[in-house]
């Protein structure tokens, strides 16, 4: 029976030569290079009892002349394992995987949401955005001040002189009639007050 370089799997050594991968040699005797190694059977496949067997194998002895071994060199460890090792078919190379960490996602905590597509605002929201826009359009034309001081509003500004812009009803009209100047408003404060005063420590006093 001739044997094929490179034909041998694990299972198929195992069989033709009585070899297994669990009895394991400490030593071998004789050889060059400590205890023998196979790629398939792995470290101490072979035992002296294994090596002394195989030697009266001729076939075995063929095939180890036919790869280019000394006929007359057959006779230790070191030559049995050299031509099982020759017939061992190659095991299939296994690629190592580097699995490649995925990055954790980053958030942009300078940029806000925006509110979501078809968002309505309650009318209490609503409402109260048009009482602001209605306070700055009155503070930026002068709307409280001829109220306040007398005199009118500035006909410089446009916004200032639109007669359409929303009165508003519940500011206090504190002069006595329009055109009063801030001294003459300054004057019936004082008075007022002095009024309020009389009248207080009157009653304090029973006068």
């Amino acid at each position: 029976m001739g044997y094929q370089i490179g034909s041998m799997d694990k299972q198929q050594l195992m069989d033709e030569f009585g070899l297994n991968d669990k009895s394991r040699a400490t030593s071998n005797k004789g050889s060059s290079t400590g205890t023998k190694s196979n790629a398939v059977l792995g470290q101490g496949y072979l035992t002296d009892s294994d090596t002394k067997r195989l030697l009266g194998n001729k076939d075995l002895k063929n095939a180890f002349v036919q790869a280019g071994g000394d006929k007359n060199s057959w006779k230790t460890v070191n030559d049995v394992d050299t031509i099982l090792d020759k017939l061992t078919k190659e095991p299939p190379k296994t690629e190592k995987v580097i699995e490649t960490p995925t990055p954790e996602p980053t958030i942009d905590t300078s940029v806000q949401a925006a509110p979501a597509e078809g968002y309505d605002e309650s009318p209490g929201i609503v409402k109260a955005k048009e009482r602001v826009a209605d306070f700055e359009t009155k503070l930026a034309t002068n709307y409280w001040g001829p109220k306040l001081f007398g005199g009118s509003q500035s006909t410089d500004d446009p916004i200032a002189t639109n007669t359409s812009l929303p009165s508003d009803s519940t500011a206090p009209d504190i002069t006595e009639e329009s055109g009063k100047t801030s001294q003459k408003y300054l004057d019936k404060y004082k008075l007022d007050l002095g009024r309020a005063v009389g009248q207080a420590a009157g009653a304090l006093t029973g006068v």
